[in-house]
């Protein structure tokens, strides 16, 4: 099953508001991603919704994706 998995080519643009998955760093959990984000050189990142129902419930689980932020963003307190 692993091998159907479409990996993103690094550098690669997220899609604002896709949910994505790090295979190299999958205790993570997914995130979601912001406009102007691209895959790093580092991780194997695939799309959410490039995967089948049930095996990305394997891969991340039940976990609700994080929201991805560039570094040093500061998050606004509820």
């Amino acid at each position: 099953e692993m091998a159907r998995l479409t990996v993103l080519e690094p550098g690669a643009d997220l899609e604002q508001g896709g949910v994505y998955l790090d295979l190299e760093d999958a205790a993570r959990g997914p995130f979601k991603a912001i406009g102007g984000k691209s895959t790093e050189r580092r991780g194997r990142y695939v799309a959410k919704r490039d995967i089948d129902h049930e095996l990305w419930a394997r891969l991340a689980g039940d976990r609700e994706p994080e929201i991805e932020r560039p570094a040093g963003a500061a998050q606004a307190d509820g």
